[in-house]
C-alpha cells in the first residue's frame, strides 16, 4: 500500500522543468501562481522563471467616508478653458493656447491610486517578459452621456511620454434593427466640439496614470518585453513594446529630481503638447456589422514634436472590446469615419 502510494506522488516529479514551466506559463493569473509558489519547493524554484502573467489589480479603499474621486466634469470644463483659449470654428480651424501648468496642478493633484501596487506581487517573477495589467472600474470613468447604448474607447502608447493615442466615442451604439432614422443634425456644434476635447482629456488622463504606475515596477522587471494596462471596463489599454520600455527604463534612471516631484504632485505622466485630428459624423451605419452609431466622434492624437497625423496609425488601434466581434464593430467605425473629408485639426497644449 506505502509502496502504491509513494508510486503515485512521483509520477508528477518525473515531469521535466521544460513541461512544467510550460504549463505556468499556460496559467496566466498571477493570483493562482501566487498559490503555487507554496505547492513545493520545486514549484517556488521554478516559478520566478516564468514569463507570461496577468495580474488584476484590486480596488484600495484607504478610509471609509465618502469623497469624490476622479476628475469631476467640472475639472475638466476648467482644464479645456485653460488649455484651448480661442474661439472654436467649423472645420480645419487650428485652436492653440498657452501653458497655465500651475492652474492645471491645482486642478490634478487631487487624484489618488485607488488599486493596489502590483509590486508585491510581481516581485516573486522577476523574469517576466510580458506583463497585463488590469485596474479596476472604479465608477468614475468619463463617458458620454447616452445612456446605456453610449461608447467611449481608447488605445494609447507611450516610450518615455506619449506616443499616439486613438479615441473612439459614440453617444448611440446599437444594432440596427429597421430601417426608420431619425432626421440627421447639422454638423458638430462648437459646445459639442468642446464636450468632446474634454472626454479626450479624460483620456489622456488615465493614460498618464497607468504609464505613471508603470514608472514605478519596469526597473525592477529587466526582462519585460510587452505591457498591457487596460481596465475592468474594457475602456481603455496603455500598450508598450520592448523598445519603448527600454526608453522608459533609461529615462527612470537619468530622471532629474524636478521632474519626478511633479510627477509626484501629479500622480502621473504630464502630456507633451499635442496635434490632434477629429471627425465627427451625426450617424453612421456600418453595413458588415449591422451596427448604427450616432454622434460618432473619432480622434487621432501625436506629440506637437511630430508635425504629422497619418491615418495609418489607426491601423494599429485594436480598442478593447467584449468580444471578437465588438472589436470588429470598431474597427470598422474607424476605417469608415476617416474616408470622410470633414474634420478638425487642434492643437493643445501640455498638461
Amino acid at each position: 500500500m506505502n509502496s502504491n502510494s509513494q508510486e503515485d506522488d512521483d509520477q508528477f516529479d518525473r515531469l521535466p522543468d521544460a513541461l512544467l514551466l510550460l504549463i505556468f506559463n499556460k496559467l496566466l493569473d498571477a493570483k493562482t501562481l501566487i498559490r503555487c509558489l507554496s505547492v513545493s519547493k520545486r514549484f517556488a524554484s521554478l516559478l520566478p522563471q516564468i514569463h507570461t502573467i496577468f495580474l488584476p489589480l484590486p480596488c484600495f479603499v484607504p478610509n471609509p467616508k465618502p469623497r469624490e474621486i476622479g476628475f469631476p466634469i467640472k475639472v475638466f470644463k476648467v482644464l479645456v478653458n485653460k488649455l484651448i483659449t480661442k474661439p472654436i470654428q467649423f472645420l480645419h480651424h487650428v485652436v492653440s493656447s498657452k501653458p497655465h501648468a500651475a492652474a492645471l496642478n491645482s486642478n490634478i493633484n487631487s487624484n489618488h491610486f485607488l488599486y493596489y501596487s502590483p509590486n508585491e506581487v510581481l516581485k516573486n517573477f522577476k523574469e517576466v517578459k510580458t506583463l497585463r495589467l488590469e485596474i479596476p472600474r472604479l465608477g468614475c470613468e468619463m463617458g458620454f452621456n447616452g445612456g446605456d447604448h453610449s461608447l467611449l474607447k481608447w488605445k494609447a502608447e507611450f516610450g518615455e511620454e506619449l506616443r499616439s493615442c486613438i479615441v473612439l466615442g459614440a453617444t448611440s451604439f446599437q444594432r440596427q434593427e429597421c430601417e426608420e432614422h431619425e432626421e440627421i443634425r447639422p454638423p458638430l456644434t462648437g459646445e459639442e466640439l468642446q464636450s468632446r476635447i474634454i472626454w479626450t482629456i479624460s483620456c489622456l488622463v488615465s493614460a498618464s496614470m497607468r504609464h505613471f504606475l508603470l514608472k514605478q515596477i519596469v526597473g525592477k522587471l529587466p526582462m519585460l518585453q510587452s505591457v498591457v494596462i487596460t481596465d475592468a471596463s474594457k475602456q481603455g489599454k496603455l500598450c508598450m513594446v520592448e523598445q519603448q520600455l527600454v526608453e522608459l527604463r533609461n529615462s527612470v534612471k537619468n530622471s532629474s529630481s524636478e521632474a519626478e516631484a511633479l510627477e509626484s504632485l501629479l500622480e502621473r505622466t504630464p502630456i507633451p503638447n499635442l496635434c490632434m485630428k477629429l471627425w465627427f459624423v451625426p450617424e453612421m451605419e456600418l453595413p458588415a456589422s449591422g451596427f448604427v452609431m450616432k454622434g460618432l466622434t473619432l480622434v487621432l492624437i501625436k506629440p506637437a514634436s511630430e508635425r504629422s497625423i497619418s491615418e495609418c496609425d489607426l491601423l494599429l488601434g485594436d480598442l478593447d472590446g467584449e468580444d471578437d466581434e465588438e472589436k470588429a464593430v470598431f474597427g470598422e467605425a474607424m476605417r469608415e469615419i476617416v474616408k470622410r473629408k470633414m474634420m478638425f485639426m487642434i492643437e493643445m497644449s501640455s498638461f
